[in-house]
């Protein structure tokens, strides 16, 4: 019997919803805060695209809502500190403004 596969199918899923989630932020943040409408729809396209991914990934592995606030934090950072570097003349707010529990972040649109 060889473990290693069994391994990494064990932290695969942590790996990917950290991944999407990060980029929903990346996405979300860049919707919210930078001054680009013909940017608009792309972005909205990908913050649909990351949610459901992340909604997948929850129907596969539910366990991992369960450190949704310290994920969350941490994406976010990490997110920021890509988006500071890519649009340094845009002031993103240093920690999220808005409700950030999982169904709200999965599906309210926080734009107009």
């Amino acid at each position: 019997m060889i473990l290693l596969p069994s391994l990494s199918s064990l932290f695969l899923p942590e790996f990917l919803l950290d991944d999407k989630l990060k980029n929903l932020l990346v996405n979300m943040l860049k919707r919210l805060y930078v001054p680009l409408p013909n940017q608009f729809e792309r972005w909205l396209s990908d913050i649909s695209f990351y949610r459901c991914g992340i909604e997948l990934i929850f129907r596969d592995a539910p366990s991992l809502k369960e450190n949704w606030d310290g994920r969350f934090d941490f994406n976010y950072s990490s997110a920021l500190y890509d988006l500071t570097a890519d649009y340094p003349d845009t002031n993103f707010p240093e920690t999220w403004e808005f409700e950030r529990d999982i169904e709200t972040i999965l599906n309210k649109r926080f734009w107009k």
